[in-house]
Formats: C-alpha cells, structure tokens, sequence
C-alpha cells in the first residue's frame, strides 16, 4: 500500500475514487505514509522563486525537506568565517578570548548536530511478547465498554500505556509512534525539521548540546562584533540568538517540569496523557525528580530497557 502511494503520478486522483484500494490509499495519505523521503529536485526547483522549506507535491504524500538542515549548515559556516575573520581584525584580548569561544561552541554544536542527525532515537522492540499481549488486553477493555459501564480516571482502554495500532502493540509509558521513522520511540520529545529526525532518549543529549553551544557561539559573535563595530554580523546573530535562546528557554522550562514536548503539546489541548493523570483523573507527573536530576536524565539518556 505504501509503494501504491509513493508511486502514484498522474493516476492518483483515479486511486483516491475507484478501486479496492482507495480507502487504504487515502488513509495513509492522512497518515503521511512516505513524509521522511524527499521531493525530487525537478519537484523543488522547477516553479518560479525560492523552494518553501516544507513545500509538497499536490499528487504525493506531505514530504519535510531538506532546506532547514542545510539553513542550520549554512549558518555554523557563516559562524565559524565571523568568528575568524574578526580574530584576526581585533586587537583587544577580550574581542579574541569571545571570538575563540564562538569557533569553539561553532565546533562542538556541528559534532552534536550531525550526532543528533545520526544517531537514532530509540526504538522499542516489537518482538517482546507482553507488549503484544498487552494490546490484546487493551483491545478486549475497550470492546467491553457499553453505555451503562462506569466512566474511568484516565482512558477506556484500561491501562496508561501507549496504545500503538500501527504496529499493534502497547508501547511503554512515554512512548510514541513517529510517523517519519515508522516505528515506537520510548520517551518521544518532537520531530525536528532542522535534524530531519525524532528526538528521543537516544539522540537528546546531542539535541540539547547543539541548541546550547548555538546559543553560547551567537552570544560571544554578538559580543565581539559589538566591540569592533560590525552592525551586520551584530544583527544577523542577534535574530539567530534570540530564536535559539526560546528554543533552548523552552527545554529548560521542560526540565524542570519533567515534561517532553510531546506532553507539554497535549496538555495545552487539554488533554493531558493517561500516566500523567492519577486514580481521580487529576494531573500527576510522576517523573519529577526536581530540576537537576530531571535535566540530567534528559541530557545523559537514561534509556529504557527495551531499546534497540
């Protein structure tokens, strides 16, 4: 079903009307079935002005592309040909000690960018046996419920674990089912379109070093290009640390509430996710451990058993 979708062109408005398959087709067009591929480049580039960063093919499955990645590749190179070339134009101690900082921060986000690229977030394995049976369970709790049964805290199915139906099974709590990888991530936090890759226990700590040594590098070019007069280095890097700062301010604050991005998401829908709930219904994070250690886990990756 999904070659059916990636591969239809001009014959894609008759799949999505007629045939056995269209109710399949159309619903893993609303599922993004193929979202992690990219466009062809004729796609990309054969229309008038810039590429938008996520443009999509009307006769293909939503599609992220690659330009943020390579926004975030262009401007370490743009860092890293500032912080030199005022090196060498500065003659204070101070412009070459913030100068020196910001190629440094420059090389050590690059390392944790590509890390995070790279590296995987974790997966849960489909093979363990109580996972599958645990969705079994799941499925007999929910088919059991009639109009007159008693309403639950959390959730008709009987269990605060994630309920997978793509892959049917019972994901562990703080679990999701990344649509661009295809697979249970344990302790999901968000889909970066910058990494082109989820962000989990696997990959954090690399996430959360490139946000900080991008904010550090933006801080010490605003600094030095503020002592040698440079307005255009000033205001380029200025933007890029205020954008950066949210970012990396917005993961603190989810350090010290012991929350992902993805609960943080869906408590601010008012529908905050069944571990996260207690016996009455009311909110309960039982992962909090204060701020420190809270964040310590994050970074360092305490990873669940069960991962591959």
């Amino acid at each position: 079903v999904e070659q059916m979708v990636l591969g239809h062109h001009a014959e894609g408005s008759e799949l999505l009307t007629s045939g056995a398959g269209s109710g399949w087709v159309r619903r893993c067009l609303e599922h993004k079935v193929g979202c992690h591929e990219l466009l062809p480049s004729e796609k990309i580039f054969s229309s008038w002005g810039p590429p938008e960063p996520w443009s999509c093919c009307r006769k293909r499955p939503e599609q992220v592309q690659a330009h943020p990645r390579e926004a975030c590749v262009l401007c370490g190179l743009l860092a890293l040909i500032a912080a030199w070339s005022m090196s060498f134009s500065g003659d204070a101690d101070d412009c070459r000690l913030l100068c020196f900082i910001a190629f440094s921060c420059t090389l050590i986000g690059s390392c944790c960018f590509f890390t995070a690229v790279c590296r995987s977030p974790g997966a849960c394995q489909l093979s363990r046996a109580e996972w599958r049976r645990g969705y079994e369970e799941a499925l007999r709790h929910a088919a059991a419920i009639t109009w007159t049964s008693p309403e639950e805290a959390f959730n008709w199915w009987g269990t605060k674990g994630t309920v997978i139906h793509e892959l049917q099974m019972l994901g562990p709590e703080r679990s999701k089912f990344c649509t661009a990888r295809r697979q249970c991530v344990p302790m999901f936090d968000h889909y970066c379109a910058f990494l082109r890759n989820s962000v989990g226990p696997g990959n954090y700590g690399a996430f959360f070093g490139c946000v900080s040594s991008a904010f550090l590098c933006c801080v010490s070019l605003v600094l030095a290009a503020a002592q040698q007069g440079r307005t255009g280095i000033l205001c380029f890097f200025a933007m890029l640390a205020l954008l950066v700062g949210a970012v990396l301010l917005f993961h603190l604050a989810l350090a010290a509430f012991a929350l992902t991005t993805w609960e943080m998401l869906q408590i601010s829908r008012g529908r905050p996710l069944p571990y996260l709930l207690d016996e009455k219904g009311e909110y309960r994070n039982p992962y909090d451990r204060g701020f420190l250690r809270n964040l310590k886990a994050r970074v360092f990756g305490e990873l669940q058993t069960g991962l591959e």
